[in-house]
């Protein structure tokens, strides 16, 4: 069975209903991160055993939204959460999984806890954050901070230790 964007199978069926949650991001975040950490929670909270692994913006039926990606038991699915960060707009099961999701296997560290620990030390706003692999194998949080002055910084976080193994920037 197939997933249209539109949140139904190819049969019509809705696979999901909106939902909403209560999720809070950590205390010091800035403010330009605390909606993505927000809807990073509700993601996760959204599917059983979910673990998100990557998260940009973009948008969904005319409104802005934060397109994420979750893994949970080997299986990806794909959510949109609202600029909030607050409600799922749409949800639906991936049929081929990114080759990611194995590659959280290996990471020690969640998500939240690699955009928390950038932001913290960056600021600015979250435009986006995915997980990847070095040259060398290494599991690694890409997570990239827009600053206020037009500039924007990659980190890329050791997804097993927390340790920064590069940071680049315009």
């Amino acid at each position: 069975m197939t997933s249209s964007p539109g949140g139904t199978t190819s049969g019509g069926t809705p696979t999901s209903t909106p939902t909403s949650t209560s999720a809070a991001p950590s205390s010091g975040v800035p403010q330009g991160v605390a909606n993505a950490v927000a809807a990073l929670q509700t993601a996760a909270a959204a599917v059983p055993n979910g673990q998100p692994f990557d998260l940009e913006r973009d948008t969904y039926q005319g409104q802005r939204v934060w397109d994420i990606k979750v893994a949970s038991n080997g299986n990806q699915f794909n959510l949109y959460v609202s600029e909030d960060g607050s409600t799922v707009v749409s949800q639906e099961q991936d049929a081929t999984p990114d080759d990611d999701v194995q590659k959280l296997q290996s990471a020690q560290i969640s998500a939240v806890e690699a955009v928390e620990r950038v932001a913290r030390e960056h600021g600015g706003t979250l435009k986006e954050m995915e997980i990847d692999s070095t040259d060398d194998g290494t599991v690694v949080w890409q997570v990239e901070i827009a600053q206020s002055d037009g500039s924007e910084v990659e980190v890329d976080l050791n997804a097993s230790t927390g340790e920064v193994v590069q940071t680049s920037g315009d």
